[in-house]
């Protein structure tokens, strides 16, 4: 893959309200990930929900599977993974504010969401990265955000609140 392509940020259009996210360039494919319609929009999850019956993803109008992981009390309980015809992939947050793509089970590359809701990723320069890996990447990454912060550190806090003295 081009060089120039890796350093290239695709076209990102996102309706958060709506909860439906498109990422396509020149030489990557189009990647669609939707919110059903009825579902209820969560506030803490950029595209709205993390349950699997409520999400469509597709590659160039073909569907596959999307299957988020449940937040639970460590970062890989929020590991997104999109299967298709040509990978596996695993979106897993790997520290407060920054992810792996996965696929395949090797590291390609790792992202970071900006408040401005841009992504930056930063490839593994060993790691043969495709057109479809860009893609998804992104989309990942934007309608998922990246890192997690630990639900046990969010006990620790609340613990510490309720302890402390109005």
């Amino acid at each position: 893959m081009s060089s120039d392509l890796l350093r290239t940020t695709p076209s990102i259009a996102f309706n958060r309200e709506n909860g439906v996210l498109d990422v396509s360039g020149p030489a990557i494919p189009r990647v669609r990930i939707a919110r059903d319609w009825r579902a209820k929009r969560a506030k803490d999850v950029p595209i709205g929900t993390r349950a699997a019956k409520e999400l469509t993803i597709s590659v160039d109008d073909t569907v596959v599977v999307l299957l988020p992981g449940r937040p639970g009390l460590t970062r890989r309980s929020h590991t997104v993974s999109v299967q298709c015809e040509e990978a596996t992939y695993e979106f897993v947050p790997h520290s407060y504010r920054r992810s792996r793509l996965i696929r395949d089970g090797r590291c390609i590359g790792r992202f970071r969401t900006r408040i401005t809701g841009r992504t930056k990723a930063e490839w593994e320069p060993q790691a043969d990265v495709r057109p479809l890996d860009v893609s998804i990447g992104h989309a990942l990454a934007v309608a998922f955000g990246t890192g997690a912060r630990p639900a046990w550190l969010d006990a620790i806090d609340s613990a510490a609140d309720f302890m402390s003295p109005l």
